[in-house]
């Protein structure tokens, strides 16, 4: 009986899906490094400038705190009112599980735990919110991708270029209607604060953009930066999707991908990637001080 039990542990879904991205994980790193120059790609990353360095780390961590105060504003479409010091330890302590847990109990699925813990709020309204907080970014970043494309368009004829440019542009607004009418059709709690949280969810994505500039800088890029950060973007966009463990390999292969059809270096591409999952680990382990007290830090809020 306890060998049968024990099997059936092994092969629940939560363990296959678990299983299943670190066997994605580790096949896209392998497939990385088969391609670039170990050499080349370690010069680099010793060679980075750590002023620069620190300056995409504050403002991806500015980013952050802004991303959280979103998070906020959608919690508060649901009735949940926290207060932006608690909101933004829980929302580091996600960033944290997020990271370094892989399945289905990571991050957020860990924040709507606690908070039905403190709540009366509804599951399903506190996985709505989780999920807005997803979309909206998702929305921006598309937008952003669009715009940034208009930068890295082949050399054609000025007619072209600009009939390419303002089709692109009429993409990224088209993107971000059909986000307020997906909104409004399926999940009409959160109209309210769509201005709101858009316009944050710009700032953030900018903020990501200088983030990925300065890194660009530590590394002393001194062309193509349209093409790099067309691909960050692109890049950050597969590490949505939670096939892999903290984005770690989704990254990496899109500019290998993308390497093939810009302008861009490998080795400098995997380095640059290689120093953005540093920027969001050390990030990350601020959420790993704060984990420890959350759970008492919740107690304090009045219950809802």
């Amino acid at each position: 009986m306890k060998i049968e039990k024990f099997a059936k542990n092994i092969f629940t879904y939560k363990f296959f899906k678990s299983g299943l991205k670190l066997l994605i994980t580790g096949v896209a790193i392998f497939l990385v490094f088969q391609i670039i120059d170990l050499k080349q790609f370690i010069y680099y990353v010793k060679e980075i400038k750590i002023k620069y360095f620190i300056l995409g780390l504050v403002v991806f961590n500015i980013s952050k705190i802004l991303s959280s105060v979103r998070l906020q504003r959608f919690y508060r479409c649901i009735g949940v009112f926290l207060r932006q010091k608690i909101n933004l330890r829980l929302y580091y302590v996600g960033m944290f599980y997020n990271l370094f847990l892989p399945g289905s109990v990571g991050g957020d699925g860990y924040k709507v735990f606690l908070l039905k813990g403190q709540s009366s709020a509804k599951l399903k309204d506190l996985i709505a919110a989780t999920l807005m907080d997803r979309i909206s970014g998702a929305a921006i970043l598309i937008s952003f991708s669009c715009l940034i494309m208009i930068m890295v368009i082949p050399d054609l004829s000025l007619s072209h270029t600009q009939v390419y440019s303002l089709a692109v542009l009429f993409l990224s607004l088209i993107v971000i209607g059909f986000y307020y009418f997906i909104l409004r059709l399926l999940l009409p709690a959160f109209i309210k604060g769509f201005i709101y949280t858009t316009w944050l969810s710009i700032l953030v994505q900018v903020g990501q953009v200088l983030t990925a500039y300065f890194l660009l800088l530590s590394l002393s890029i001194e062309s193509f930066y349209w093409e790099y950060l067309f691909l960050f973007m692109i890049s950050s966009l597969a590490a949505v999707i939670p096939f892999t463990i903290g984005g770690i390999g989704a990254r990496e292969f899109v500019f290998l991908l993308g390497f093939k059809y810009l302008d861009v270096d490998k080795n400098i591409s995997i380095a640059f990637t290689t120093i953005f999952f540093m920027v969001l680990a050390i990030s990350a382990l601020i959420g790993l001080v704060f984990s420890f007290d959350i759970d008492n830090q919740l107690k304090k809020i009045k219950r809802i």
